[in-house]
Formats: C-alpha cells, sequence, structure tokens
C-alpha cells in the first residue's frame, strides 16, 4: 500500500475531498494521506484540547465538516480554525445554533467574525458586566460598613 501510495502522491493531491456527510467517500476513493494537509481527529484533538466527543459532536451538529473515508475524518487547516472559532465563540456564551448562525455568515463584518446584531448583544452584555460588578462594589462596601470591627469573613 506504502509503495501504491508513494506512486500515486501526484494524482492523490489533485483528488478534491468531497465534504458531504458521512457516506462522502466511497471505497473506491484513494486513501487520503495527512502530509497533503489534512489533520487525523486525534491530532486536532490534542492540538486544541478538545474531546474527541466534542469534536463528533460540533460535526453531528453541522458546525463543522471534515472530509471523510470508512472510518476516518480528516480536517483541513480551514476546519481547524473553524473549530477555534467554535471554542472563542462558546466562550463568548453564544449558544451552538447561534454558533451555526455565526458560521454560516462567516466572513461577517465585526470582530470574530460576529454578525452585527451579535456585536450588540456583545455590547449589551459589557455594559451588564459593569453594571453588575458596579453592584457587586457597592454591596460590599455597604457590608463592610455594617460589620463590626475584627477580622472578616
Amino acid at each position: 500500500m506504502m509503495v501504491w501510495l508513494a506512486a500515486n502522491r501526484a494524482t492523490l493531491s489533485s483528488v478534491p475531498l468531497q465534504r458531504n456527510g458521512p457516506a462522502a467517500m466511497s471505497l473506491q476513493d484513494p486513501i487520503v494521506d495527512p502530509t497533503l494537509g489534512y489533520t487525523r481527529i486525534r491530532d486536532v484533538a490534542d492540538s486544541l484540547s478538545l474531546t474527541l466527543r466534542a469534536i463528533r459532536f460540533y460535526e453531528s451538529k453541522g458546525l463543522i465538516t471534515p472530509a471523510r473515508d470508512d472510518h476516518n475524518r480528516f480536517f483541513s487547516a480551514r476546519d481547524v480554525e473553524q473549530l477555534r472559532l467554535i471554542q472563542k465563540l462558546k466562550l463568548f456564551g453564544l449558544s451552538l445554533l447561534e454558533i451555526k448562525r455565526v458560521l454560516a455568515a462567516h466572513p461577517a463584518d465585526g470582530p470574530y467574525g460576529l454578525t452585527s446584531e451579535l456585536c450588540q448583544d456583545l455590547i449589551g452584555l459589557t455594559q451588564q458586566r459593569a453594571r453588575v460588578a458596579a453592584a457587586i462594589s457597592e454591596l460590599e462596601q455597604i457590608a463592610a460598613k455594617s460589620l463590626p470591627p475584627g477580622p472578616r469573613p
């Protein structure tokens, strides 16, 4: 098999991978060589500190569509970048449905590929966080004044 791969490397690099779901590649398609710009799921998971299950879940929800053969997923640089973006958007508190919308609209005109609607939501949440922080600070000052002198909890 390795001899065949070596002899057919040029042919392999010109064959586009289909990206249309689990049955995208048939038994007749050539085996994809990861050195041609594709990474296996284990390597992607390790580099992004994700679990294999999380990556498969994102695929099942349609957030990513790696190339596949019968048993393996092959991730392009674009797939890996999409997973990084998913991680960032999750940190922002977006639901998977919102993330799917962002990915569908990507590239959008806002930061991190956010749509203008999500940018407005982010601004509102940032302002809300500032109000909550100010309220907490004020409550801590009131509590500090009303506690008797001595050690504080």
